[in-house]
């Protein structure tokens, strides 16, 4: 079962899935390059600081997507990721600049579609009552 999860991108679409995943007894810490943003989010989810997330969301511009990834690629090896700030291509050409990346990440064209990334994938992730299914095994129930 999913239990903790890190959101980086503090605006209307991260702290609202931020806000439905704490409703459900999941541990959530969002980040933000902006500091007023960023202590909103964490005042409105309870502002936890999560270690070894099971999924890290991205609900971010594009532009800053690549740089994001690299870090948080960096801090949570482990991860499953997933892409909510857009539906175009262009997310699923930069993830697969990262080097086994591409198994762990779910992108919002793919969720949209209702694809499966990767040939082992057995979780679903409800959002905004939409089954997203995912990269691994991760659970709301």
């Amino acid at each position: 079962m999913l239990s903790k999860v890190r959101i980086v991108g503090s605006g209307l679409i991260g702290t609202s899935i931020g806000l439905g995943l704490v409703q459900r007894g999941i541990a959530v810490e969002m980040v933000d390059s902006e500091p007023l943003a960023q202590a909103l989010a964490r005042d409105l989810t309870g502002g936890v600081v999560v270690l070894d997330p099971e999924l890290v969301i991205f609900a971010l511009p594009t532009s800053g997507l690549a740089q994001v990834i690299q870090s948080e690629i960096s801090i949570n090896p482990q991860s499953t990721f997933m892409d909510v700030g857009s539906v175009k291509n262009e997310v699923v050409l930069q993830v697969k600049t990262f080097s086994g990346l591409s198994t762990r990440f779910l992108s919002a064209v793919q969720a949209l579609l209702g694809q499966i990334y990767s040939r082992d994938a057995v979780g679903y992730l409800r959002l905004s009552q939409i089954a997203l299914r995912s990269p691994k095994n991760l659970s709301l129930s």
